[in-house]
This record gives structure tokens, sequence and C-alpha cells, in this order.
């Protein structure tokens, strides 16, 4: 077994391990989930629609590199890419998402990597100045941590933001008959000169995307019986999202978990608590995720 593999799977191992024992040693924290038929389905309603706008958005994004993608095409990727990443490592489900659309329109890998580099870069700066944005206004709890963490993010969000401004200056015709293709290959990724087309609907529905999601975690969080506003829910959706940078664990399974941990001081959850709020919210996330796919079965079945 490679190196790589077996961190891979250790640290899954760990991190399953270590959520399983936490809650088992606090085994009494299961009796504050209150079983409320309305918030099941809401909870529910809301993954599913996330889903649902999460493929209005490739049908747009797609256009960009003239693939017309039908929404029950654009519905089955999302649902390989969300199911890929849930139960595999290292993005298993973009991999393949990819095949996907290799085998059934032909796209070219560096038009697939320019895509979604560019809309995942845009989605985590989003995420991280919504963050950003929260723990200021929070500030007033907890300052000197929640400063220190908000100057951070600022400051990362700027690197980034300058880093793109910079590589788009680079000409690169250039680089054409140069030796270094690579580089060439990898700037027109980088580059943000892809999403030209859409955007507004781009936008309108990564827009619903978040929201849904926002709903979904606010509505988990009140199964648990935790005295959590919205605003907290925004903001541990926002903090989930910039997990998704380093995917080495199926569903990012204790990267999360720690990045949460980490900013508990804003929402005010303990470590219990955080672990139980990721145990419901992936079940009900992959709930939504079936249920979809036997959507799917049905109407293959039926076409």
């Amino acid at each position: 077994m490679k190196i790589k593999s077996f961190i891979q799977y250790f640290l899954t191992f760990v991190s399953i391990f270590f959520i399983a024992y936490q809650l088992y040693k606090n085994i009494e924290i299961l009796e504050t989930i209150k079983y409320i038929p309305t918030y099941f389905f809401l909870i529910i309603f809301f993954y599913v629609s996330r889903i649902i706008s999460r493929a209005y958005t490739n049908h747009y994004l797609y256009k960009n590199v003239n693939i017309e993608l039908p929404f029950f095409d654009a519905l089955t990727i999302t649902l390989i890419n969300g199911l890929g990443n849930y139960l595999g490592p290292l993005k298993a489900g973009s991999g393949m998402k990819l095949a996907y659309l290799n085998k059934k329109f032909n796209l070219k890998i560096i038009d697939y990597m320019s895509i979604n580099t560019q809309y995942s870069s845009i989605y985590f700066v989003a995420s991280a100045s919504i963050a950003t944005v929260i723990m200021i206004l929070k500030s007033n709890e907890n300052q000197y941590n929640q400063s220190i963490y908000a100057a951070l993010l600022v400051f990362l969000i700027s690197i980034f933001i300058l880093s793109i401004s910079l590589i788009r200056k680079i000409n690169l015709n250039k680089l054409e008959n140069s030796k270094i293709y690579f580089i060439e290959k990898l700037i027109k990724i980088i580059k943000f000169e892809s999403i030209k087309n859409n955007r507004l609907n781009i936008f309108l529905f990564t827009s619903l995307h978040a929201l849904f999601g926002f709903f979904a975690i606010y509505f988990c969080l009140r199964i648990m019986s935790v005295d959590n506003t919205f605003l907290d829910a925004i903001f541990i959706g926002s903090m989930s999202q910039l997990s998704t940078v380093v995917n080495i664990t199926p569903g990012n399974i204790g990267i999360v978990e720690g990045i949460l941990f980490a900013f508990k001081s804003v929402y005010q959850l303990n470590l219990e608590e955080i672990l139980l709020f990721s145990v419901i919210s992936r079940i009900f996330v992959l709930i939504a995720m079936l249920l979809l796919n036997i959507f799917l079965s049905i109407k293959e079945r039926m076409s």
C-alpha cells in the first residue's frame, strides 16, 4: 500500500473512531435530539433543493465550454460528485464527474480543470468573506481570538486576489513556443477567463445553493436543542465550505470538524455538540442524495 493511501485510510479511521468514541463517552447528548418530523422534512427538503440548485449551476457553468448539459445529466454529475467525495478520498467524486463528462460530452481535461478551479476559488473567497464579516459582527464576544481569526482570513483573501490579479497579466502568447508547457496549462487554468457567459444565472443558483445549505444547517441545530441563530448557521456553512480546499478523507471527515472546533468560540458549541451536528448533517445529506438517486433510477426505467 502506498504511503499516501495509508495516510488517507489512517486519518479516516482515526476521525471516525474519535467521533464515535466522543459521542459514546457522552451518550447522554443523544437525548437532546428533538424528534420533530417537521424539522426532519425541512432538513431533507433544503438539502435536496441544495443539490438541485447545484445541478442548475452546473448546467449554466458548462455552457462556457460549449457543452449543453441537460438538467438530468447535470443532476447526475452533481450526485456522482457528491457521493464520490462523501465515500472516497481526494476528490474522488470530481474524477468520476470528469470521466462522465469526458465520455458523454467529450469535455477536455484542461477545460474541466479551468472551469472547476475558477468556480471553486470564487466560492471559497465568498465563503471566507462571509465568515470574516460574521466574525467581525460578533467581535464583542471573545474579542481577541475572533479578531485574530478575522484578520487572518482577510489576509489570506487579499493574497489570493492579488495572486490572481498578477497571473491575469501574464501574456500566454509568449509561452506558446516555450518548453515549459505545463506552466502554460497551469496559467490557463488559474487565469480566471473561463466563466464569461451566464454569470447572472450562475450567481443566482450558487446563492440558492448556499442559502438552502444555511437553512438545512439551521434546522439541524434546532433538533439538537441548542440555542443558535441563523447567523451561526451561515457561519458554520461558510467555514465548512472552506474545508473543501483539502480533500483527504471521505467527505472531509475530521477536517470539517477540526475547522469548526477551531472557530467554536464564534457560535458557542462544545466539542460533543460539533460532532453530533456533523453526524446528523452528514446523515441527512446522504438521505437527500439517496432520494435523488432513486428518483433518477425511476426516471431512467420509465424512459
